[in-house]
């Protein structure tokens, strides 16, 4: 007799070259569940080529430590291709064990709040690849380049309008960057890849 599938603990959804991973099992604990789980997802880079990726965990209620294991091997796949993982609206008690393990310096943790949905930890994090910039080096100028390390520097991001202004003064006039910096809703982190761009970081 054959054995039954078992029914899949992920779902994807692609933002041009980012893949949303969406988490349909809200407890992650029992071994079968994580040993199918770690499979989903080594096969994204593995079969899939898909190497930038968002784990959205807003439905998870429950995750034990020892699916850690599967993350830290999602992320060393991840960084081999040369690709980026990001974590976002990460449940408390995951979050916590994350800093007491101190895993939060390896992963890539987009903090909830301010982010609340995918969509924002993409529009942060991997903007340059859902829709790419050309980036003018004339754009880099010394105002330019202090307003973001400043920033950066300070984790504090109010003055990204101010940034918009800069890169527009320079001959910047490509909107994806300029809204990015403009957007009112769009929260930032020293992730933010227009700061990157500036600063020759992406």
């Amino acid at each position: 007799m054959n054995p039954v599938p078992r029914p899949p603990h992920t779902a994807t959804e692609d933002f041009g070259g980012v893949t949303v991973v969406r988490f349909l099992t809200a407890r992650l604990f029992d071994s079968g569940t994580i040993q199918t789980l770690g499979h989903e997802l080594n096969r994204l880079p593995d079969e899939l080529g898909r190497t930038n990726i968002v784990l959205d965990f807003s439905n998870i209620t429950f995750a034990s430590s020892s699916v850690l294991g599967k993350f830290i091997t999602l992320h060393r796949k991840v960084q081999l291709a040369r690709g980026r993982l990001t974590f976002c609206c990460v449940p408390t008690q995951l979050l916590e064990f994350f800093q007491i393990t101190k895993l939060d310096k390896i992963f890539a943790v987009a903090p909830r709040p301010p982010f609340e949905t995918a969509a924002q930890v993409v529009g942060e994090f991997f903007g340059e690849l859902v829709r790419p910039v050309v980036f003018d080096p004339a754009w880099r100028t010394d105002t330019a380049v202090a307003v973001a390390r400043q920033m950066h520097d300070a984790g504090a991001f109010g003055a990204m309008p101010i940034l918009a202004d800069a890169l527009q003064d320079a001959g910047c006039e490509d909107e994806h960057v300029l809204m990015h910096c403009r957007d009112a809703s769009q929260p930032h982190t020293r992730e933010c890849w227009v700061c990157g761009l500036v600063l020759g970081k992406v």
